[in-house]
């Protein structure tokens, strides 16, 4: 492709283009308010693109398998005879790409929205550094992980498509190399956790492709990940997201709750059954220091309890486990973007 406007965009549902009815997954259109194009958007319509239209979501972007009692799940295009998920929450995306619909896809990616349905229907996702891209006029999720996304068929796509959008977003002046070399950069692999109950082939094709960046010349590091299972558990109960939505649509969108999709309502309905203090001790007890109160000593605002001391041992623990992290990089400036 030879200019951005040879590109087929595709508005996730997260991404409103001026004058498109904006439903966010749910069974209600938006208020016109969401409809006007934010950032992302504008930087995109500026290239000249084919709008071809919006793609499928889980509603609110809350879910990774792809599905949506609303409107439906599309079918992941890669089997014709059975109906299977294309992952999400921007399911439509990836299937925009594969049917051969468009060019470049965008999508929003808080736990995976983008990854997950790149990795499910074999297309290639970036989800961009938080802050890097703004995140206004996207309906939120949480807007403290919420990032936006891009999703092609191909590295070569994407690359020039993030080259493209990236200066007016984010005002740096980087640039994707036109032949990008391994040598110097350096990759971490954990050790535990993600290789744990994998369907059969998953873990062993991702240890050859770490095999192959290894040859090219990438440097593989070892990672230690202290504390993943009580992070992990504090996400299964919603994490971040699930209270942050509660509190979108009780203020925004309070007509709309009745009518969410069943497994969206239910962790809207855990988050709100959890008390700031309960979301805030979750945190302490998983080794991360109060968010919402940023107390050092005593009692926090929130009613969760911090250890006395001139350092207390929740801020202790995170500093330790982040000098471990970094410990095994020798160059973590190189982590970025791309």
């Amino acid at each position: 492709m030879r200019g951005a406007n040879g590109y087929g965009g595709i508005d996730q549902r997260y991404l409103r283009r001026d004058g498109l009815p904006t439903y966010a997954g749910s069974s209600q259109r938006l208020p016109k308010r969401w409809e006007r194009p934010g950032p992302v958007v504008s930087a995109l319509l500026k290239q000249l693109p084919s709008v071809m239209g919006k793609t499928h979501s889980v509603e609110f972007a809350f879910g990774g398998l792809g599905t949506n009692a609303h409107w439906g799940a599309p079918r992941n295009p890669w089997d014709a005879h059975q109906h299977r998920t294309p992952g999400g929450s921007s399911s439509g995306a990836g299937v925009s790409l594969v049917s051969g619909t468009a060019s470049l896809a965008l999508g929003t990616d808080t736990a995976g929205s983008v990854r997950i349905p790149a990795s499910m229907t074999g297309v290639v996702g970036l989800k961009t550094t938080a802050g890097r891209w703004s995140i206004e006029q996207i309906v939120p999720l949480s807007s403290t992980l919420d990032t936006p996304g891009l999703l092609a068929r191909w590295v070569d796509d994407l690359a020039f498509a993030f080259d493209a959008l990236d200066s007016g977003l984010s005002g740096q002046d980087d640039r994707v190399p036109a032949t990008p070399s391994l040598a110097g950069l350096t990759f971490g692999v954990p050790e535990t956790f993600f290789w744990d109950d994998c369907s059969p082939g998953i873990a062993e094709t991702v240890r050859a492709a770490i095999k192959q960046l290894e040859a090219a010349g990438a440097r593989i590091v070892t990672l230690e990940l202290p504390g993943i299972d009580d992070a992990y558990e504090l996400f299964k109960l919603g994490g971040v997201a699930a209270p942050e939505l509660a509190a979108f649509l009780k203020t925004e969108l309070p007509e709309m709750i009745d009518s969410l999709d069943p497994n969206v309502a239910a962790r809207v309905k855990a988050a709100d059954d959890m008390p700031a203090w309960g979301v805030c001790a979750s945190s302490h007890g998983a080794g991360f220091a109060c968010r919402l109160c940023r107390r050092s000593h005593g009692r926090c605002r929130c009613g969760a309890y911090a250890h006395g001391g001139d350092y207390p041992a929740h801020y202790r623990k995170p500093r330790a486990r982040r000098r471990l992290s970094q410990s095994q990089y020798a160059r973590p400036a190189q982590y970025g973007d791309r």
